[in-house]
């Protein structure tokens, strides 16, 4: 009973380290600190393709691991984008390390597809597709990077999407 115990107390204190004790708190767009809504209007530009004649967005992603025979790469189409961002509290290292903000930037999506092997999977429901760190120094710009290392976003050209729809192979 006592093992139970212990293991219960290490599940506890290693989920509240990760969570962050679960103390983030979601922000209304409109109450963005100084900056960060032009930061993340940056980074939503600069990561999913929107328009291109569609109100879908779209996003290329290649995934890496350790092996290069692991490498798979996922064209999305992502409809009903939308984006909020949550803060968390500064820990004590975050303070003494001169941090002035970290949070989370969750893209969201009512619904997407995925195009592979030259071809659409069926829509699937969602709620939240990425998740990225949000960190601000007192002395410089915002930082907004992918949660998870191994990805890395591609912005698609408005040509790309549009052999994508219209089902035509990659190259």
């Amino acid at each position: 009973m006592k093992f139970f115990k212990f293991m219960a107390l290490c599940f506890f204190f290693l989920t509240v380290a990760q969570d962050g004790f679960g103390d983030e708190v979601k922000l209304k767009k409109t109450a963005l600190p100084n900056g960060l809504k032009a930061a993340v209007d940056r980074h939503i530009a600069d990561t999913y393709r929107q328009g291109c004649g569609t109100r879908d967005a779209f996003v290329d992603t290649i995934y890496n691991s350790e092996s290069v025979l692991d490498r798979r790469e996922y064209f999305y189409q992502l409809a009903g984008f939308d984006w909020y961002v949550s803060q968390a509290s500064l820990s004590e290292a975050d303070k003494r390390n001169g941090k002035a903000f970290r949070g989370t930037l969750v893209i969201a999506a009512s619904a997407y597809r995925k195009y592979e092997e030259d071809q659409w999977t069926d829509w699937r429901d969602m709620t939240e597709a990425d998740r990225f760190t949000i960190i601000k120094d007192k002395t410089s710009s915002w930082k907004i990077e992918p949660k998870l290392d191994s990805v890395k976003y591609v912005l698609p050209s408005c040509e790309e999407v549009g052999k994508r729809l219209e089902g035509k192979p990659r190259k």
